[in-house]
C-alpha cells in the first residue's frame, strides 16, 4: 500500500493496529517522507511517515548516462524530507542497531525515512487529461518502492513462498549486517 499523503493529528493507538494488521497479513505499508528538506516544524504532517508500523520512503537524485542510459550515480535528494520523530514517535526495536552517532540520527526516537528511491524533478506525470514533466517529490519514489515489493511478492509466491509482509526489520538486519554490499 502506498501512501503518499500525510495526516494530523497522528493516533497512533488507533492507526497502528491497522498498519500491524496490514503486515500480519503479509502487506507492506509505505509512506513519502514528505518534500520539506527534512521534517518542517511548521507543518503538521508528520504521519503517517513517522509510525513505527510503516516503511518511510525518501527521495533520491539519480543520474544516468544520458536518457535511457546506464546507472551513473544517486545521492539523497535535497527536499526529501525526515529526520527524528518531532512527535516523539519511540523508536522501534529493529532501529536500535543503527549507528545514530554517525548520521546524526535519535537513539531513543523513530528515524525516517527508512529507504529512498528517484524523486527529483524529472518524474512524468499525467492527470486530468493533461501529461506533463518535470515534477518532483517522495510521492513518486513511495509507489516505485511499493511496485518492487508488489514484483517481490509476486515471485516470492510463485516459488511457493510467503509474501514479505513488513519490510522494516529485514532492511534494517540486512543494512547493519556483513553481507550489506553483496545485497
Amino acid at each position: 500500500i502506498s501512501i503518499s499523503w500525510g495526516w494530523s493529528p497522528e493516533d497512533p493507538s488507533t492507526d497502528d493496529f491497522i498498519f500491524q494488521e496490514l503486515a500480519a497479513q503479509g502487506q507492506s505499508v509505505l509512506a513519502a517522507s514528505g518534500d520539506w528538506g527534512g521534517f518542517d516544524l511548521d507543518s503538521a504532517y508528520f504521519f503517517p511517515a513517522e509510525d513505527g508500523w510503516v516503511t518511510s520512503v525518501g527521495g533520491t537524485r539519480l543520474l544516468t548516462n544520458g536518457a535511457g542510459g546506464s546507472w551513473s550515480s544517486e545521492t539523497a535528494w535535497s527536499y526529501s524530507g525526515g529526520g527524528i520523530s518531532p512527535d516523539g514517535t519511540p523508536i522501534p526495536s529493529w532501529q536500535t542497531g543503527v549507528s545514530n552517532s554517525s548520521n546524526g540520527g535519535s537513539t531513543t526516537l523513530r528515524n525516517v525515512p527508512d529507504v529512498a528511491s528517484e524523486g527529483d524533478f524529472d518524474n512524468y506525470d499525467c492527470n486530468m487529461g493533461v501529461c506533463q514533466g518535470t515534477w518532483a517529490g517522495t510521492s513518486f519514489a513511495a509507489p516505485t518502492w511499493t511496485g518492487l515489493l508488489a514484483l517481490v511478492n509476486q515471485q516470492a509466491v510463485a516459488a511457493g513462498n510467503p509474501t514479505i509482509g513488513f519490510i522494516n526489520p529485514a532492511i534494517y538486519a540486512l543494512g547493519e549486517g556483513p553481507s550489506y554490499n553483496s545485497v
